[in-house]
């Protein structure tokens, strides 16, 4: 492997740059953004850039865009970075800072972040997980591949350690100070559970490794919190179990939800929110097509296609942010159908200052419960 790239700089609303394998210019890296140790998001560097394809670099093909938020780029010296791949090799930079125009912002300045960075351990399309707390990156948990009965496959977290008590407590913390963020704010905070897939098809995992559901850290975190004024954590586990009656909720070998299980979880969030105005779409404005390859499937695999979805809420209709770990992006794709305007960061932890700049009526953050 012979990673090679660069960050142009933070243009607009976007960190742009590119990023290849010399060794392997038919494969595209994920890249990483970060900015003052908040993880921006992960991308695929496919991107067309025609300076590359000039320059000899295969089909030119290996430019990334990651999404920020202006409001993050006050003035003063702010630490960016861009790292690729599972090596979790830094790009350097120009340090170039433009706005949506393409003039320079000259009160922002650009400068190295310091190479610390956990590396990202791929799982097909699913990024990993990562703090987005400023303090420190959090390393993902281990994981082991297990087969399970009738050709199912799971990827299940390695030991006990990742249910310990100073971790759960964390966790109900964390959810009650972004309820209190939300409430200074005038705004509405919904915390949610989506069970990982070897808790919602235990049947299917070998004795040897089969979950305790009554041990599961969501039911664990909502016990912690049953005696917070305000804060609560919306477990999914119950919902999704039943609705295991309108199809495969996880494909048997892939990791993420299908679209029959994000459709059910989409509408079980959106039915509990207290926000006026919001209702989640019928079943019957989804249709589905042909089966469809599965894309981060461990073995052959595939689902039904999503044909017709819902279209976009007319101007009017409340805001939203939804934070999630990268396990919830249909879900995330789905909630976006029932706001005016909704932005999605894929990340660990909610940032308050993410919260604070997007200033949105409702914040949704989904984490998968492991």
């Amino acid at each position: 492997m012979a990673l090679r790239g660069y960050i142009d700089g933070v243009i607009g609303d976007e960190l742009v740059g590119w990023a290849l394998d010399e060794d392997a210019l038919a494969s595209r890296v994920r890249v990483r953004g970060e900015l003052d140790g908040l993880v921006l998001g992960t991308v695929e560097a496919s991107e067309p850039r025609r300076d590359l394809a000039t320059a000899g670099f295969g089909d030119g093909t290996y430019g990334f865009r990651i999404a920020l938020d202006p409001g993050l780029l006050t003035p003063g010296v702010h630490r960016v970075a861009a790292i690729v791949g599972a090596e979790a090799v830094p790009l350097a930079s120009d340090w170039i800072v433009r706005d949506g125009e393409d003039r320079p912002v000259e009160s922002v300045q650009l400068t190295a972040a310091p190479a610390t960075s956990a590396a990202e351990t791929p799982r097909g399309d699913r990024a990993a997980p990562h703090a987005v707390a400023p303090q420190a990156a959090a390393v993902p948990d281990a994981e082991i591949l297990v087969a399970g009965v009738g050709g199912w496959m799971f990827l299940i977290p390695a030991g006990a350690a990742t249910r310990t008590h100073a971790r759960l407590d964390a966790e109900a913390a964390a959810i009650e100070e972004l309820h209190a963020l939300a409430r200074s704010l005038g705004t509405i905070a919904h915390a949610v559970a989506v069970p990982a897939k070897h808790l919602l098809y235990a049947e299917h995992v070998p004795p040897k490794h089969r979950p305790d559901a009554g041990r599961r850290s969501a039911r664990a975190v909502t016990a912690r919190l049953r005696h917070s004024p305000d804060a609560s954590l919306h477990d999914l586990y119950d919902a999704l179990q039943d609705a295991r009656t309108h199809g495969r909720i996880y494909p048997r070998t892939g990791q993420t939800l299908t679209w029959v299980g994000a459709i059910q979880a989409y509408r079980e969030i959106v039915k509990a929110l207290p926000s006026p105005g919001l209702r989640p779409h019928s079943l019957d404005a989804f249709a589905f097509g042909a089966l469809e390859p599965v894309a981060d499937a461990l073995g052959e695999d595939t689902e039904p296609s999503l044909t017709v979805r819902p279209a976009a809420a007319a101007a009017g209709a409340p805001t939203a942010l939804v934070v999630h770990d990268a396990t919830a992006g249909r879900i995330a794709e789905l909630l976006q159908t029932g706001f005016s305007r909704c932005r999605v960061v894929v990340a660990e932890r909610v940032d308050p200052r993410v919260v604070r700049a997007a200033r949105a009526d409702v914040v949704i953050w989904i984490r998968e419960d492991r």
